[in-house]
């Protein structure tokens, strides 16, 4: 008997197209996708190289963003970014559209840094939200006007160009509305652009950097002030939030593969696997194989 084989990352999906597809985004319905790869591969946690855009046109899902329950419905819109664990709802009785695009296909200016560049909206840009209908009826119109772009006649290099533009302009619009939502001077001050900072920091180096002091001297900026600015973004200090960032991960791979405790706890930078153990135990009251555990009950 063939030896099951372990699994050791979350299922991972990059962006691969039909051969006669050349463009770095697509466009497609949920039924099509649903007829493309069988709804039965849908419930299934993965972690896209892409980024997902979709947005709910009819009915109502679920959706599972890293252990965050969303509950979507007509005019929801999601943004599902590359790295994120996403699962799609089990309930088939829901419409839509995706739009899926390379990360390449959206560059920011070197010459530049402003809140309205790409990069930044993308990375900003709140995972879920809820559209009125005017502001829905203005997304689809755009999104589908992107869909006829798709299908010109004309060089490919050219297409791509009208294609990053077109999109663009519409993650810039759905920044505006999400932020229609907002205080306007609560995001624009200085210490929401630190937290920001902090925010990119962590993403990229929580796996190496676990001490508060390697961000501090990165931004050069006190720890009170970090902290201060950390409370006021998202409700907590910023070792708080480093921690919690660390500890998504955690779950991220003890719920999603079959990795050993002790080859999680390397890939987070622990040095030792009970060390790794007393912090996951403090940051969510459990031990970690308690917890894969209990996830693995709850999806049966």
């Amino acid at each position: 008997m063939k030896k099951k084989e372990k699994k050791t990352e979350i299922k991972r999906l990059d962006y691969k197209p039909s051969r006669s597809y050349v463009l770095d985004l697509e466009i497609f319905s949920v039924s099509n996708l649903s007829h493309r790869i069988g709804e039965d591969a849908l419930p299934v946690t993965r972690r896209y190289s892409f980024y997902h855009l979709l947005i709910v046109t009819s009915g109502t899902c679920m959706h599972m963003i890293d252990f965050k329950s969303i509950h979507c419905k007509p005019r929801s819109l999601l943004m599902i970014r590359p790295g994120q664990a996403h699962r799609f709802g089990f309930k088939p009785k829901w419409e839509g559209w995706m739009v899926v695009f390379r990360p390449d296909l959206i560059a920011t200016s070197k010459e530049s840094s402003s809140d309205s560049q790409p990069d930044f909206i993308l990375q900003n840009l709140q995972n879920h939200l809820e559209l009125t209908e005017g502001e829905h009826q203005i997304i689809i119109s755009e999104i589908l006007q992107m869909l006829e772009d798709t299908k010109i006649k004309a060089p490919t290099a050219k297409i791509q160009e009208l294609l990053r533009y077109k999109l663009s302009a519409l993650l810039l619009r759905l920044y505006i509305y999400g932020n229609q939502r907002k205080d306007e001077d609560r995001n624009n001050s200085k210490s929401i652009q630190r937290f920001r900072e902090f925010q990119n920091l962590v993403e990229k180096n929580f796996p190496k950097w676990q001490k508060l002091s390697t961000y501090v001297e990165a931004l050069q900026c006190s720890e009170k002030s970090l902290s201060r600015a950390t409370q006021e973004a998202v409700g907590m200090n910023a070792k708080e939030f480093l921690s919690s960032r660390i500890n998504l991960e955690a779950k991220r791979l003890l719920a999603h593969t079959e990795l050993s405790v002790t080859a999680i706890a390397i890939s987070l930078g622990f040095d030792e696997a009970t060390n790794f153990i007393k912090f996951f135990k403090r940051e969510a009251d459990t031990t970690p194989l308690k917890f894969r555990r209990k996830f693995a009950a709850e999806k049966q």
